[in-house]
């Protein structure tokens, strides 16, 4: 994987100059830009974090502030970073630049408090002016203890102090949503504060770590900028034999398959059964992909020794079908696109042919656990930025879109499914309660969005509290339960003409007409407002070409096509008669706060 030899120092010298050419000539860039406020020097840095930015389909503009001048940039006027107007401030700092010495006060919680009035003013300030995302570092240990392992316990001790900075900045970014936390404390941990430290680059040059880590670091704060803009996996396909189990289940039999504590063959299993099992309760969607006999598999799943059961799944492809054309039929069911999903196999032979077939899948063989285990956490496929209902509520909702297809067979015309549904739609406003949700779709969904704009919570907080602005919050619910929150509207008014800003809807839910209770609301606004005349916009990309004619099928006509932003503009006259175009009979729509 060509992102993993990025973080070899030298390697990324060698080639970082090539590998960011390359990585740019990819159409559908999102373009972001990051302010930076520096504690110490930040120019390598800057060079990978846009290499592997870039890699993710993001292309960052910078900003980078003076050395040593984070408190002063970020609390006193500053035009430069007024006029920037970034999207991210990402807050440089190590241990470095704690400025109350508590080695030299005479009083520990009197450092200790000035340290966090210094954050809590930086991160006001920086929202009160900015309105933006804001990444900030917590802190490594220092590389010596003065008192030994009573420096964790003692009233004074430089671990407890570290610990204890570190634990409110924990508790702050828990608590408020436009703050992110970017962990150099795990970071300096994993790597060792002996391959952290240089004394020599901070001395002659203020560079607070070795160079051999920056990758690592730049990588760090990439993987929380693409999870906020929707850049993570949603799923995961994994085999059976030798992966989640040791040896063949047919041949040695489900009774003496390596699983379990029992052996030391067995228990390496049970870690990566863990470690998908939490994913799980996350988020994160489970499917088998296996080459089996459908029940041989399954009670390998099913047995006591098994941490995962067959609930845990949505998705069970256990046959002797090529694991490519299964892995295809499995993100089809799923509603997803192949960039969303990472496949896990022992077998060389079958990750490399899903590799070749599907080359947008991320594919991991299983060969050492902890190894594979931190190759996982080091690309961050499922980097969790901020948690939402509808994420504990995932594999529920999947598992329940599994058992609507079984119903669909039931049927030869697909109305009649529909109706057999009972399908309920709660419409709702955006509102602090679901803010953090309706971020999440306009910044994770791709295929229905129409214009693929990224939104920061405090851009929607913003707009919702806008009198020109009306945000309509779709909720579906149906016979097999709720699918949560699915789908979101930015309605722009004006005294005759309505814009539709931004929409976006689930892939859970395409196909039942949700869409077209989305119109209805919107023609029904324009009416009670006296509008006549609706505009909607569509931007193409890779992965929405299924709508690029939804709103001529739906009556518009296109009258515009803007060159320079590639948008096309289509324009509704017909307030009533898309009113009637958008009645749906099998949905219910109930208001809830509208």
């Amino acid at each position: 994987m060509e992102i993993y030899k990025l973080l070899d120092y030298s390697y990324m010298m060698q080639q970082k100059k090539k590998v960011k050419e390359k990585f740019a000539q990819a159409t559908d860039l999102l373009e972001i830009k990051i302010a930076v406020l520096c504690g110490s020097t930040f120019g390598e840095v800057q060079d990978f974090l846009e290499v592997f930015l870039l890699h993710y389909g993001i292309k960052p503009m910078f900003l980078i502030g003076e050395y040593n001048r984070v408190y002063e940039e970020a609390c006193f006027p500053n035009a430069a970073l007024k006029e920037f107007a970034p999207d991210i401030i990402l807050i440089h700092v190590t241990n470095k630049n704690l400025r109350s010495d508590f080695r030299c006060n005479e009083s520990f919680e009197l450092s200790l408090y000035e340290e966090e009035q210094r954050l809590l003013q930086i991160w006001n300030l920086l929202e009160e002016q900015y309105h933006c995302m804001i990444i900030q570092n917590n802190f490594e240990y220092y590389p010596y203890r003065m008192i030994g392992n009573a420096a964790r316990t003692n009233e004074d001790g430089s671990v407890k102090y570290i610990d204890d900075i570190n634990g409110f900045i924990s508790s702050y970014v828990r608590e408020n949503n436009h703050l992110y936390l970017n962990d150099i404390h795990f970071l300096s941990s994993y790597v060792g504060l002996t391959n952290w430290y240089d004394d020599r680059m901070w001395y002659m040059y203020k560079y607070p770590m070795k160079m051999d880590v920056m990758p690592r670091y730049a990588l760090n704060i990439a993987n929380i900028i693409k999870s906020v803009l929707g850049k993570n996996k949603k799923t995961v396909i994994t085999d059976l034999d030798n992966t989640l189990w040791g040896d063949i289940i047919g041949e040695v039999g489900v009774e003496n398959i390596r699983l379990g504590y029992e052996t030391p063959q067995g228990e390496k299993f049970v870690l990566l059964q863990q470690y998908l099992k939490y994913l799980s309760g996350h988020g994160v969607v489970l499917n088998i992909c296996s080459k089996n006999e459908y029940e041989t598999g399954i009670s390998g799943i099913a047995s006591k020794k098994s941490v995962l059961d067959a609930k845990d799944f949505a998705v069970k492809k256990i046959n002797w079908k090529e694991k490519y054309e299964n892995i295809q039929e499995i993100l089809e069911e799923l509603n997803l696109l192949p960039e969303a999903a990472v496949f896990i196999d022992d077998s060389s032979m079958e990750c490399d042919s899903v590799r070749a077939m599907l080359p947008e899948i991320a594919v991991l063989q299983m060969s050492n656990m902890t190894q594979t285990l931190q190759q996982m956490d080091t690309l961050s496929f499922f980097e969790l930025p901020k948690e939402t209902a509808e994420d504990k509520q995932r594999n529920q909702y999947y598992r329940e879109n599994i058992a609507r297809n079984e119903e669909k067979g039931k049927y030869e015309n697909y109305d009649d499914y529909l109706k057999s549904l009972e399908m309920t739609c709660y419409v709702d406003k955006a509102r602090k309660e679901n803010i953090d949700r309706i971020v999440q779709l306009f910044n994770k969904t791709n295929q229905f969005n129409f214009l693929t704009r990224r939104y920061t919570m405090e851009e929607v907080s913003e707009l919702s509290r806008k009198p020109d602005i009306e945000m309509f919050v779709l909720e579906l619910q149906d016979k097999f339960g709720s699918n949560g929150i699915v789908s979101v509207s930015i309605i722009r008014l004006c005294e005759t003409d309505a814009y539709i800003d931004g929409w976006v809807m689930s892939c859970r839910v395409f196909a039942r007409g949700l869409e077209y209770v989305m119109l209805e609301l919107v023609c029904k606004l324009c009416m009670e407002r006296g509008i006549c005349t609706l505009h909607g916009y569509y931007k193409k990309t890779l992965k929405n070409s299924k709508i690029s004619n939804f709103f001529g099928d739906a009556g518009f006509k296109e009258e515009r096509y803007d060159i320079e932003n590639e948008v096309h503009e289509w324009t509704c006259r017909d307030i009533e008669g898309l009113l009637k175009i958008c009645k749906v009979d099998n949905i219910m729509i109930m208001q809830t706060n509208v």
